[in-house]
């Protein structure tokens, strides 16, 4: 084994810190995203899950004047829910903050519940419902703020106070135990909704032909990854690639085809790439990459290299071997020196820039191109 070996070549990740980088990264792929719902299709969720929790205070304060609860009392535990309410309801407040706030509310409104009720199991499944809600968000701050509570409400609570939160004398007599059975049902429902959020969001942000992000989750990508730059000082890079006369393809052999055609680029793309790094189908025959955190700039060559070999590959597709021609453009990024939307925009007019040229098909976007009307410097 040589232990010199690039990071860029099979050994790649046979190292500790390599494995663990691909491990971490892994998981987060496999974990939801977050924070990927459109601002439009948010506000419409938020303002029904604040009608929720206004609802929520008006019954919670019937009902405590029902089981018999003073006025002031009934009052009171519905004030508890309408503060965080309030919160969640101030457009100023940022999105994250809105959310979070709702979450804290609701939350609060299912331990009232619990509380007014003496305990009853039943009101319990108040929490499960409540994270499905929580869910729609598809955001990690008011899901964690929503476990971090109901773990931490059943925990205290069950032990100071057991009859407020159970109602049997099993629970009576050993309460840190049903505290601790009660959140393992809970992070139980939150594993499920987590499947579901991470189905649903799998769906509405990936190609469903070759599996790839698509153009939003490729963007959210980005723009993170830019962010990122800017606090470490790494450089970002975005390959641009359009397979050359791809329609010849649809029009000899079918769009079956051409979609398996599609489905192997997309399968060599991926497969030139880092743990850490993204492929995405942009559209029709337009790929995108995203190769950040960039501690050498020769990195992004050697990919590049890999990439432009394994495309010129023929693929093989119903017996019949198709030659694949593409063109690939390429721009960098140090730090947060411009939004991502300019990098990626860049890139493309290089890809562009690389279609017009005879031979090399690659091509990069740099000082002297941003001078020029199509914005592409010689090939690299």
């Amino acid at each position: 084994m040589n232990p010199t070996a690039s990071p860029l070549t099979g050994n790649y990740g046979r190292t500790l810190p390599a494995r663990v980088a691909e491990v971490a990264s892994s998981i987060r792929r496999a974990l939801p995203q977050g924070r990927l719902v459109s601002e439009s299709v948010w506000n419409r969720r938020h303002r029904t899950i604040v009608t929720l929790i206004w609802l929520h205070v008006a019954g919670l304060t019937v009902f405590a004047l029902a089981a018999g609860y003073e006025l002031t009392h009934a009052v009171t535990e519905g004030a508890l829910v309408a503060l965080p309410a309030l919160l969640a309801s101030y457009e100023r407040l940022g999105r994250g903050l809105r959310s979070c706030a709702a979450a804290f509310a609701l939350v609060t409104a299912s331990a009232v519940l619990v509380h007014l009720s003496g305990g009853y199991i039943e009101a319990h499944f108040h929490f499960f419902v409540i994270l499905g809600v929580l869910a729609l968000y598809q955001d990690w701050g008011p899901f964690l703020v929503a476990i971090t509570y109901v773990v931490a409400h059943h925990a205290v609570f069950g032990l100071l106070d057991p009859a407020s939160v159970f109602n049997h004398p099993a629970a009576l007599a050993n309460p840190l135990l049903w505290s601790m059975i009660h959140g393992a049902f809970v992070l139980a429902a939150s594993a499920v909704c987590l499947v579901t959020w991470r189905i649903v969001e799998r769906q509405s942000l990936h190609d469903p032909l070759t599996d790839l992000p698509n153009r939003a989750l490729f963007g959210d990508r980005l723009a993170r990854a830019m962010a990122r730059a800017g606090r470490t000082g790494a450089a970002v890079s975005v390959l641009f690639v359009d397979l050359d006369d791809f329609k010849s393809v649809n029009d000899h052999l079918g769009h079956a085809a051409g979609d398996e055609l599609l489905r192997i680029v997309a399968h060599r793309v991926r497969s030139c790439l880092r743990a850490t790094d993204t492929a995405g189908r942009l559209g029709g025959d337009e790929f995108a990459v995203l190769i950040e955190d960039l501690r050498d700039p020769d990195e992004v060559q050697v990919i590049l290299d890999r990439l432009t070999e394994a495309l010129q590959q023929p693929a093989e597709i119903r017996g019949e071997y198709v030659s694949i021609a593409a063109s690939i453009g390429r721009s960098t990024a140090h730090g947060a020196s411009r939004p991502s939307e300019d990098l990626l925009r860049e890139a493309d007019q290089a890809m562009y820039a690389a279609k017009r040229g005879r031979t090399d098909r690659r091509a990069r976007f740099g000082s002297e191109a941003q001078r020029r009307p199509h914005g592409a410097e010689a090939p690299a």
